[in-house]
């Protein structure tokens, strides 16, 4: 996987990837890098029903990895992103995210049994699995 080399500079981009964010707490926060047809963009779950989809270049000291999916799976997981951050998308917060968490045809956000959730990490997970690309193995 290729790191930024820079702030702004996406010479490397492939078009999707996986952005981490250090926050000032000591924290790190993940989200979805991807190629929007006008700009490179940045998709998270930034916290309980608040999913964001902003230019990439607007977020302060992302760094990011490129998927290393294949070609086509890349571009049908960039078109998935696209159209989830283009869904009026919300999850709550939580910790267990088993099961079904997108609607398959729209990328709206199916309703979870309570006490179910995404983090920011289960939400990059859901959204590749929505596409049939698990990303871990949760069993072992």
């Amino acid at each position: 996987m290729t790191s930024k080399p820079g702030r702004g500079d996406w010479t490397n981009f492939c078009g999707l990837a996986v952005g981490l964010i250090p926050d000032g707490a000591g924290q790190l926060h993940v989200g979805i890098v991807y190629q929007s047809t006008d700009t490179v963009r940045f998709c998270d779950l930034a916290w309980h029903y608040s999913v964001t989809n902003k230019p990439a270049g607007t977020v302060d000291r992302l760094h990011w990895w490129n998927s290393g999916l294949d070609e086509i799976n890349r571009e049908i997981m960039i078109d998935w992103v696209r159209q989830i951050a283009s869904a009026d998308t919300a999850f709550p917060y939580g910790f267990n995210s088993s099961g079904e968490i997108f609607d398959p045809k729209t990328g709206h956000p199916l309703p979870l049994p309570i006490g179910q959730g995404l983090t920011c990490a289960t939400f990059i997970m859901a959204a590749h699995r929505a596409r049939g690309l698990e990303l871990l193995d949760i069993e072992t």
